[in-house]
């Protein structure tokens, strides 16, 4: 689905110990045509971070990615648009913007027919309307390398 985001969260939650951490990665669901997250989101972003906050301390490098098809009906120019809110969302909520190693949008291609078909029409709307943050964590959490990791 997003290669880099997915190869991340792999790599990154599948150590050689078998440790997994989990919640590494947060879709934030846009309502269509709309270039803002609505408070639920919101609120669900925050309850995202504050979570990070607890599991590493010394927080890590943060990836973000926002897809775009006009066939579906969001235009890059609005895919842009989510992209720089969500970029200064995470700025507000204490993430410094060094430390977003990756924001960029995406263009999707989307089939006409799914478009079409009752069945997949709103899962498509729903999938091209949801973006991608994902975080690579730094030491120490439960899965750093080293004889004893913080638990």
């Amino acid at each position: 689905m997003r290669t880099l985001l997915a190869s991340l969260v792999f790599f990154v939650a599948m150590p050689s110990s078998g440790c997994s951490l989990g919640g590494l990665e947060f879709d934030p669901a846009f309502e269509p045509h709309a270039a803002r997250l609505s408070g639920a989101e919101m609120l669900r972003l925050a309850q995202w971070r504050s979570d990070l906050r607890i599991r590493f301390p010394n927080m890590g490098e943060f990836y973000v990615e926002v897809q775009a098809s006009n066939a579906a009906g969001v235009s890059v120019r609005l895919a842009e648009s989510r992209r720089i809110h969500l970029m200064e969302s995470l700025q507000n909520l204490g993430i410094a913007r060094a430390d977003i190693q990756v924001s960029k949008v995406v263009e999707r291609s989307v089939d006409p027919a799914d478009l079409a078909r009752a069945d997949l029409h709103l899962k498509v709307i729903r999938y091209i309307n949801t973006a991608a943050i994902a975080i690579d964590p730094k030491c120490p959490h439960a899965c750093c390398p080293g004889p004893q990791p913080i638990r």
